[in-house]
């Protein structure tokens, strides 16, 4: 009943976890992974836990616009109506039960930003998380049979849909894994930032990455700082 898409590019270490996430949540789901050439076993995972694997090319270089094509029409022939357009990290906290009785065409969000409260390497427990309520959350979960576009702006964090445009009453927290590890995140900062492409930097699109790591530090101590328990129930993830 949902086809899912991920964009990936280096996610061996988090990619396993989604792809159980939402299997589990989704049985007999189909999922569809764009891959930006990955140096590490990406691919070969996606491979292993019968995903699809479609590879897109930006000349080595982190693209926002290459990102933005794909969220707007890798969907488009989808053999399911609902959809899911994301990024590796983000897990969608909603049950097919809800999408099987809804009139909504658009599923509503408040995007979270999960955090190891622990900081060691146990993506599985990580259960805390700031919940941005006057943040936009993404719009990334729609019914494609009734909405003929999305129009995602840079980052998905706004859109301008066509089509039969109905917003779920509810809103479910899409659960953003971006502070695993301060090591981990450091890390991935750092390799982001050499990637930005000339499009990106002259329009400082995903530019955070460019920060100093004292700033990327403050950010996650203060994650850790105001995080709550997020009351949610996920799946087991067996690997």
């Amino acid at each position: 009943m949902v086809t899912i898409y991920l964009i990936a590019y280096n996610e061996e270490l988090l990619l396993p976890y989604t792809i159980r996430f939402y299997q589990q949540r989704f049985p007999g789901c189909e999922i569809v992974i764009y891959d930006n050439f990955s140096t590490d076993n990406t691919r070969e995972i996606a491979r292993q836990h019968n995903c699809k694997v479609l590879n897109f090319y930006t000349n080595d270089k982190m693209s926002d616009q290459a990102l933005l094509n794909i969220k707007n029409s890798c969907w488009k022939n989808a053999a399911t109506d609902w959809v899911v357009v994301c990024d590796v990290d983000e897990w969608l906290d909603i049950h097919p039960e809800y999408l099987l009785s809804t009139k909504a065409t658009i599923i509503r969000t408040w995007f979270t930003n999960m955090i190891n409260m622990k900081d060691d390497w146990d993506i599985a427990g990580m259960d805390h998380g700031v919940i941005y309520k006057d943040f936009p959350g993404k719009w990334i979960c729609f019914n494609k049979a009734r909405i003929k576009e999305m129009n995602y702006g840079y980052g998905a964090h706004e859109a301008h849909p066509i089509g039969e445009i109905i917003f779920s009453e509810k809103e479910f927290l899409l659960l953003h894994y971006k502070y695993i590890n301060l090591q981990y995140v450091l890390q991935r900062y750092k390799e982001f930032a050499k990637r930005l492409s000339r499009h990106n930097l002259k329009l400082k699109l995903s530019y955070h990455y460019r920060f100093p790591a004292h700033k990327i530090k403050k950010q996650f101590y203060w994650h850790q700082k105001n995080a709550q328990r997020i009351e949610t129930v996920r799946p087991p993830l067996v690997l």
